[in-house]
């Protein structure tokens, strides 16, 4: 793969989880969190800490990126794109998620909002990723 593809990609990835990861939070989960407000660090804290966050989106933009390549088959792209995202999410959200469940105290409410959301944040990462990628060329 050409690296300016790679790169848009990486770019695209990052872009989508980063404004993804906000929509979910800040806004949609808003409530949902207010109502448990003394189960996390102050705003404060959170604010001045952002720059991890963004360190782990990128590392995980260019992991998903990359795995995505290695797998890429002689298919269209929007089916690749969406099981990849898919199969992103299994790996990633499901198992995250049910552990928070059991380690710290938060409503399943919160935790299966956390699940879906996120099932469709990494089918549309893994869509955008794929229409960039393109179909792996047919050998001859």
């Amino acid at each position: 793969m050409r690296a300016g593809k790679w790169a848009s990609a990486i770019l695209a990835a990052f872009a989508i989880i980063v404004a993804t990861n906000w929509l979910i939070h800040a806004v949609l989960l808003r409530a949902e969190y207010q109502a448990i407000v003394l189960s996390f660090r102050p705003m404060q804290v959170i604010r001045a800490r952002m720059w991890i966050v963004l360190v782990g989106q990128a590392v995980f933009s260019v992991a998903f990126v990359y795995i995505y390549t290695r797998g890429l088959e002689s298919k269209p792209w929007p089916a690749q794109g969406v099981r990849y995202g898919i199969l992103a999410w299994l790996l990633t959200v499901v198992p995250a998620s049910l552990a928070e469940f059991v380690t710290m105290y938060l409503p399943h409410r919160l935790v299966l909002q956390w699940i879906g959301y996120g099932l469709a944040q990494l089918v549309l990462a893994g869509l955008v990723v794929a229409a960039i990628v393109g179909e792996r060329p047919v050998a001859r």
